[in-house]
């Protein structure tokens, strides 16, 4: 929600993307321990997020759903595994640095992916 505030949003989709990323967190957690394929955790989880986003706008609590997807992006893109991995990487680990970058990537292609299913289809 403070993202969403960070990058413009009011009141109403704050609290949007609260209940967005509440969803986005239930799904990460609960499919991650049973599936073993977080890209399609992380595209299913980003697509729930637009889909509720898109929800709001057709009920019409919300104008548009750049903001609410804007702060919704912020928590699911792996910046810290990102970090991790330059580290290694200037560290001399060079294996382990690219396979966490690598990851890192994917994830965030999974994340981009998800939300440009999303808006697409809708």
């Amino acid at each position: 929600a403070i993202f969403t505030m960070f990058f413009g949003g009011i009141g109403c989709e704050a609290v949007i993307s609260f209940l967005c990323c509440l969803f986005a967190t239930y799904i990460v957690r609960h499919f991650e321990r049973k599936w073993q394929n977080t890209f399609a955790v992380y595209v299913m989880s980003s697509c729930v997020c637009g889909l509720v986003a898109q929800i709001f706008v057709y009920i019409g609590m919300i104008d548009s759903v750049d903001k609410v997807n804007m702060g919704n992006i912020m928590l699911l893109i792996p910046g810290l595994a990102m970090v991790n991995a330059i580290k290694d990487l200037v560290s001399g680990e060079m294996l382990s640095g690219l396979l966490r970058l690598t990851q890192a990537i994917v994830q965030a292609l999974a994340v981009a992916l998800g939300f440009a299913v999303c808006i697409f289809v809708l």
